[in-house]
Parts: structure tokens; sequence; C-alpha cells
């Protein structure tokens, strides 16, 4: 069936809305059992299938982008962006919108945080200041003091109102880690629970709590226990899109521990992975 979907989508030569409502269904079940990377691909064609006039084409390109940005495809992610055209349709869906550019940029260029202040002030719900602050805690790399201070406000908010199992580890990691960057020491017990709660859930193997306290003990020179989670991670993994993370830290935690030729096979490993 979902092959089915896939060739009508490729063979369709008009918009065609039941056609995309179809490819959306199937898009929510990549996503939900974690195949970001065929989520991608029909999440872009779901997009162009859509008229030009429909209001939600502007929330579907943003879907797509961000799903082609979680595969590793930042230049389709790029590309879907400059799809959107007009205002968008609602404040939630330029938060969203705003969010998926900062994490573009950030990956690409850096100059994140712009985009991510902006979604700041078109928030109007505290699940989406909760999400936006935790984002820029984690992106805030010129100053750990002020990422304190977002991860702290989002982690107050979120003690106040319901929140996802998602938001919730997003919250915790953040706090977490920009406490650790900022001299405050490695809090095992909230990168803990943030782990166990994502568990239930198909995180993005780069974005995960897992990954985040692998490369914490790895600059807290807990290097055996950091290259273990590492290799368990680049084992168990079906994420391509997330391999040049993982791929990106392993020569560092063996050139420190003095293996220097396995050092250089990650290395390679790595760059192919990102050239790929």
């Amino acid at each position: 069936p979902v092959e089915s979907v896939r060739h009508a989508a490729c063979a369709a030569g008009e918009p065609d809305e039941e056609l995309a409502a179809r490819l959306d269904e199937v898009v929510a079940a990549l996503v939900a059992r974690g195949a970001i990377e065929h989520a991608a691909e029909f999440a872009s064609l779901a997009a162009n299938l859509l008229p030009s006039a429909a209001p939600q084409r502007y929330e579907r390109f943003v879907v797509a982008a961000h799903l082609a940005f979680q595969r590793g495809d930042g230049s389709l992610a790029h590309e879907l962006l400059t799809q959107l055209h007009g205002e968008a349709p609602d404040g939630a869906t330029k938060v969203r919108e705003l969010v998926v550019r900062a994490k573009v940029a950030f990956s690409a260029d850096g100059a994140a945080l712009g985009f991510a202040e902006e979604a700041l002030r078109h928030c109007t719900t505290d699940e989406e200041r909760i999400e936006v602050h935790s984002l820029i805690a984690r992106i805030h790399y010129d100053n750990f003091d002020e990422a304190c201070t977002h991860a702290e406000e989002a982690h107050r908010l979120a003690e106040s109102c319901a929140v996802s199992p998602a938001t919730r580890v997003s919250v915790l990691v953040a706090l977490a880690g920009a406490r650790f960057m900022s001299g405050h020491g490695l809090d095992r017990q909230m990168y803990d629970e943030a782990v166990a709660l994502e568990g239930a859930t198909a995180a993005y193997a780069a974005d995960s709590a897992f990954a985040s306290l692998a490369v914490l003990l790895k600059i807290a020179d807990e290097l055996d226990e950091s290259r273990e989670m590492l290799v368990r991670m680049l084992a168990s993994n079906e994420d391509d899109g997330a391999l040049p993370f993982v791929l990106s830290h392993l020569p560092q935690v063996e050139l420190w521990t003095g293996n220097w030729e396995a050092a250089e096979e990650y290395a390679h490993r790595h760059l192919e992975a990102a050239l790929r």
C-alpha cells in the first residue's frame, strides 16, 4: 500500500488534495516508527501535491523541511523552506517554521539564534515557549550562562503545565547540558530520567538524550562509557542521517585514549557518511 501511494504521487500531473492527505497518513506512520528517511520523501511529495492556494500547504512544506533535515539532507531542507511564500496561516505554524530554520541554520553556519529568538516572539502558548527556550539553550554556544537562563525558564514552565514526553526530554537535556557546559557538573539523574522517557518515543538519534549524554561523557573524560554508548548507537541506528553525528565523536574518543588507528578509521567513515 505504501509503494502504491508513492507511485501514485510520482505519477500525478497536477495537484491532488486527496492524494496529499493519503501521503500525510503515511508520513505519520513512518515518523511513529522512526523511519525518518522515507517519511521525508513522502512529506515532500505531499507538500508539492497541494494546490498553491491550499491553507495547509505552508505547514506541509515546514514539516517536509524538518524531516529532510533530520535525515541529513540540509540542502533539501533549505530548498523546501524557499517554497514558503506569503504569511504563515497562523502563529503556531510560524513558530514551527522558525524552529526548523534555526535547526537548519545551526547545522549549516551557526546563524541560528536570530531565528530562535524570532520564534520566541511569536509564541502564544507555554508549550511553544518551552520548546523554543529549550532550543535556544541548546544552540547558545557563545554564552553558556545565557543558555542556562533559557533552559531554567523552559524547566520552570514545564513544571507548571502538561507537556509531552518528547518535550520533557528536550527540557531535561537542555537544562542538564547547559549546566554542565557552564561548569556545574554532569547531572546524571536528570539525564537518566530523560533517557528513560525517550525510550517510549521514536527519538531522532542525533538529537536524543542518549546521544547528548554520550557526548558530555566524552567531554567529562568518561571515555570508556562514552565509547560504549556511541558504538551502541552506531550498531543499532538505522537512521542514515544521524551517522555523521555519531561518527564525528568516535575519532576524538579513540584519539584521546591513544587508539590512533581506530581514530583514523572512524574519521574516514565520518567523512564518507557526511559527504553521502
